[in-house]
């Protein structure tokens, strides 16, 4: 996801340098955050498991853990108070995602960055696999990022995982407001 990030901010030299303050979606252990803290002056961090926010809080990158949903954290921020959300292997255990950009919308600032991965669904909107985990597909995320008032800085078909000997497909998309 950094790559994305950095590629879609090629020419633009004033947000490759920093981003005020960027919020880190299901940030787990950090694994997004350690590559991301650079780029920023605040990173904060939001996850539902406290032993996954225990080990991020070790790495001292995060300004700010917050052990929470997604949906619950995004809904008590404030308005236009991050430049760049991130969200990577979070929406595979969310199915309607409506609400979630509704949000993102309200909390990101005017020229702000929404990039995340999802899994690749052929047609329809989502639904959940076999493996218990969400797929989205394209035209979803196009349809959510026009109703938002988004445009597409990026969309990358690539393989987000190997699960057992199958490599899963998905998308990195990153969004701007």
């Amino acid at each position: 996801m950094e790559t994305t990030i950095k590629s879609n901010l090629a020419g633009r030299p004033d947000k490759l340098q920093r981003f005020a303050r960027l919020l880190d979606l299901g940030c787990g252990t950090g694994l997004v955050g350690k590559h991301l803290a650079p780029y920023t002056d605040e990173l904060v961090g939001v996850d539902l498991s406290p032993n996954m926010l225990e080990i991020a809080d070790q790495k001292g990158i995060y300004t700010e853990l917050s052990e929470s949903d997604v949906l619950t954290y995004l809904n008590s921020a404030a308005s236009r108070s991050f430049d760049l959300i991130t969200a990577a292997d979070v929406f595979v255990y969310v199915g309607a995602l409506t609400d979630v950009f509704r949000q993102v919308a309200r909390v990101l600032r005017p020229g702000g960055l929404f990039a995340f991965s999802i899994e690749k669904l052929g047609v329809g909107s989502f639904e959940i696999s076999l493996s218990g985990r969400y797929k989205h597909s394209r035209a979803y995320i196009e349809d959510l990022a026009n109703r938002f008032g988004f445009t597409q800085a990026h969309l990358e078909e690539v393989i987000i995982r190997q699960e057992f000997d199958n490599s899963i497909e998905g998308y990195l998309v990153c969004l701007e407001t």
